[in-house]
């Protein structure tokens, strides 16, 4: 009875679960923060909860203004608690702070719903979790008071006690305009801070500020992933990894303008070493004239790079024609920066005989490492210029006599010198004039020639060939559809029915044909010759081909050539 009894109420109860109508929650969103509050410098999770049924997706673009966002996912659960419907759905944003506090977390909209916005108070490490952080990173440059385009290394460097995954380093940004090469790979090594051991990742970059005054290299900036340990109420099932980013100090540089000293208008050189040298090709100092002879100018400077160096244009040597090459540098790097080479020759052509006095070179630059202007010389080279055998040097002026003298000393020529130019004073535009005329002439004869004609007899002879063997042609082209095939078959097969005066185109052909055959030949003329025209349909020109292949044998006197010659004799 008992047992009846507990059916029963067991069946009252689930009845009136089934009949009694299912009320839903009322649509809300919250905002968590895991884990809250969150490390600085450190990824963490923003975790939307929607219940109810929400009217669309949350919009996440307010959140990319101060916040990177690295991840997201979305889970939803259904579950019914005493005839209530609960529905919650979960957004799981993970985010890394783009700057430091004070920081907020913007409303966030889902459809009608807005969230509340949030501002965020990160904790506070202890001092013994600053000193055993792990990784932190390092800057330094190298000279902090430099000149105006001189080098600054600027060296990183990433100090680890784990590992790290995924890591990117953001490129040294300068506050003024400024030239930012890398130098070399990265460097790996272990070192001992306060007694603990790391490995050190360092970079090195070399800077040259184009400005003076105040500049400054932003902080470096390093994101990483990291082995996160704990465990999260929204993410229980995420990888327990965590992406961190780590933010150097900005290092100021107190840029020194050029130096009144410096040369006005001369190239301005601050390196740590230069040398300039020149060599000879060929070795010796003897030369020939009309004979080229090569200076080669060697500029090396440590601390700048090829932009920065001058060309090393020569000046003009009287008696003496110069042809310079196109400049040639080059760059290399070292542990200690950037140095560029510069290579210039010169071809130098002595015009006479006798000794020629190159100018010496002296180039101003300013050695960092002293702080002081110097130059780099080349001392004057004297070049002998010995004439070619077999050819006589042009003679020399005649003396001029004492104010006081009454007659001019006549000069006596050398039997082997060269006759003196006695051409008339109006001798080169005589000569202009003349072949300007000629030119004119050939002008006019180009103008006046015979045009060649369009339609050339057939290049084959049509009697050696047989009229069988050119109707077979004619229908072999045909069958291909070549249109000029087919005109070069057709001439061809005329030339061997009309051997005495074979006409020499297709219009010609048409007059001696019969008139239902002429249309066809005129519109294949038209295809081959007159741009847009249609071509004669295959099956009508293979018809037209058997009606002039049986057609009689029409008289050449009565068909004449349509096209009259160009040139009719007189």
């Amino acid at each position: 009875m008992v047992k009846l009894l507990l059916t029963l109420c067991v069946a009252v109860c689930v009845a009136l679960a089934m009949t009694s109508p299912v009320v839903a929650a009322s649509p809300s969103v919250k905002l968590h923060v895991d884990p809250d509050p969150p490390p600085p410098n450190e990824s963490f999770t923003l975790a939307f909860e929607a219940r109810g049924d929400v009217d669309a997706d949350p919009d996440l673009r307010p959140l990319e203004e101060d916040f990177e966002i690295l991840s997201r996912n979305q889970q939803t659960s259904l579950e019914i608690i005493n005839g209530r419907r609960s529905r919650s759905t979960v957004w799981r944003v993970e985010v890394l702070p783009k700057h430091g506090p004070p920081l907020t977390v913007p409303a966030v909209r889902f459809g009608k719903l807005v969230t509340t916005p949030r501002a965020l108070e990160f904790a506070a490490a202890t001092s013994s979790q600053e000193a055993d952080d792990g990784l932190f990173l390092e800057v330094d440059a190298t000279p902090a008071n430099p000149y105006v385009q001189q080098q600054v290394i600027y060296r990183l460097r990433l100090w680890k006690r784990y590992e790290i995954s995924n890591a990117s380093l953001s490129e040294p940004e300068v506050s003024t305009d400024a030239i930012v090469k890398p130098l070399d790979a990265d460097k790996r090594y272990e070192d001992t801070r306060d007694g603990k051991r790391y490995e050190v990742i360092e970079r090195k970059f070399a800077l040259f500020p184009q400005a003076s005054g105040k500049v400054t290299i932003k902080p470096a900036v390093v994101t990483a992933q990291i082995v996160k340990r704990g465990f999260s109420l929204f993410d229980s099932f995420a990888q327990p990894v965590a992406t961190k980013r780590i933010v150097s100090r900005p290092v100021d540089l107190d840029v020194r303008a050029i130096p009144p000293s410096f040369p006005a208008g001369a190239t301005w050189l601050p390196a740590r070493q230069l040398s300039l040298h020149a060599e000879w090709q060929p070795a010796d100092a003897e030369a020939k004239v009309g004979e080229p002879v090569t200076r080669t100018l060697n500029l090396w400077a440590d601390g700048l790079t090829a932009g920065q160096l001058p060309p090393l244009d020569g000046d003009e040597i009287p008696g003496a024609k110069l042809y310079p090459d196109r400049p040639q540098t080059s760059e290399q790097q070292s542990p200690s920066g950037y140095s560029a080479v510069l290579q210039r020759k010169t071809a130098i052509i002595p015009a006479a005989a006798g000794r020629l006095t190159l100018p010496a070179l002296a180039l101003p630059w300013w050695n960092t490492g002293t702080d002081e202007l110097e130059y780099a010389r080349i001392p004057a080279h004297e070049l002998i210029a010995a004439a070619v055998p077999g050819l006589s040097p042009p003679p020399a002026p005649p003396p001029v006599a004492a104010a006081d003298d009454a007659e001019l000393a006549s000069p006596v020529p050398s039997p082997t010198a060269t006759p003196p130019d006695v051409r008339p004073p109006d001798y080169w535009a005589t000569l202009a004039l003349v072949a300007l005329v000629g030119w004119v002439a050939t002008l006019v004869l180009w103008w006046l020639r015979p045009a060649p004609r369009v339609d050339a007899a057939p290049s084959a002879d049509p009697v050696a060939s047989s009229s069988s063997a050119l109707e077979s042609h004619v229908d072999g082209a045909i069958a291909r559809g070549d249109l000029p095939a087919i005109a070069d078959a057709l001439l061809h097969w005329a030339a061997r029915r009309w051997p005495a005066t074979p006409p020499r185109s297709l219009g010609a052909l048409a007059t001696r044909v019969p008139a239902d055959c002429a249309p066809v030949l005129w519109a294949l003329d038209a295809a081959l010759y007159r741009p847009g025209a249609v071509a004669p349909d295959p099956a009508h020109m293979r018809e037209t081909w058997r009606k002039l292949a049986r057609a009689p044998v029409a008289s050449a006197a009565t068909a004449p050539d349509p096209l009259p010659p160009l040139y009719a004799p007189r």
